[in-house]
């Protein structure tokens, strides 16, 4: 993703796909849908304190991907079990996705 596609692209997607998903099966109500935003964990960048932007190719830092396996504890533990998990395309977003969803048996669905 060269660009930041915030407001436009997968997250858009997503949205439109779960709207319309509900409303062909004719569940659309206040209790259908339930969207969730969860951040990328700790990365590299992060510890340096240096803004990352759309930049794709930061690194989890071990810290990272353990508060990615103890957010996937925590959603477990709450009961929540999710259809489909949605990422960009960066590797930080992306690698958080995967730690959940594997936890949840799905995998991210990613915007290419």
């Amino acid at each position: 993703m060269s660009e930041n596609r915030i407001g436009r692209g997968w997250f858009t997607d997503a949205l439109k796909f779960a709207f319309a998903a509900a409303a062909v099966t004719g569940s659309l109500s206040a209790d259908a849908l339930e969207v969730h935003f969860l951040r990328h964990g700790e990365t590299t960048w992060n510890r340096g304190k240096v803004i990352q932007g759309s930049i794709p190719y930061t690194e989890l830092t071990p810290r990272g991907v353990w508060m990615a396996r103890e957010t996937a504890k925590g959603i477990a533990a709450a009961g929540i079990r999710y259809d489909r998990i949605y990422s960009s395309n960066l590797l930080r977003a992306y690698r958080t996705a995967e730690i959940v969803a594997e936890a949840q048996g799905v995998k991210p669905v990613v915007d290419e």
